[in-house]
């Protein structure tokens, strides 16, 4: 997987390697503005053929550059007020100075669970994944598949690195 991020509205001439080996040249133009409702950047992928394979392959290196970048880093996303005709909305960080490397769950330090003997990170972890392993049960009872947590504490308490 390569990563390459062209200039804004500057069109891009790169050879690729197919599936079966051959070479295919794309054009990428990468435009400041994708969705003018959520402010986030876009690109135009061009090249000719009918397999769309080949795009598929580059959305999903995309996707896979993406889920190793959140992977490094804790993402915060806010609620803001865009005023009174607008409502709220999200607030999503698109630089990298806005993003905070995430913190390791060990260095989180909380009081033990009297239930559980774990401490309440672990805890939490651990009730965390024992609902994403128990989707199917959800399902098969029609009841919504949904968990959600609120933390409370002190500042710096590792309340978003869990």
């Amino acid at each position: 997987i390569y990563e390459y991020e062209p200039e804004i509205q500057v069109t891009s001439r790169l050879r690729v390697e197919r599936k079966d080996g051959r070479k295919q040249w794309i054009w990428v133009t990468r435009s400041s503005n994708g969705s003018s409702e959520r402010h986030l950047p876009g690109a135009t992928v061009c090249f000719f053929g009918s397999d769309k394979s080949m795009l598929e392959g580059i959305l999903e290196s995309g996707r896979e550059i993406q889920r190793r970048r959140r992977e490094k880093y804790l993402t915060v996303v806010q609620v803001y007020d865009y005023g009174k005709d607008h409502g709220l909305n999200w607030l999503h960080p698109q630089d990298k100075d806005r993003k905070q490397p995430g913190r390791s769950i060990s260095s989180v330090v909380l009081p033990r669970c009297p239930l559980t003997g774990l401490d309440q990170a672990e805890a939490l972890m651990e009730d965390a994944r024992e609902f994403l392993a128990s989707e199917m049960w959800y399902t098969e009872r029609g009841i919504p598949y949904r968990r959600g947590y609120m933390l409370y504490g002190v500042p710096g308490g590792g309340k978003s690195s869990l």
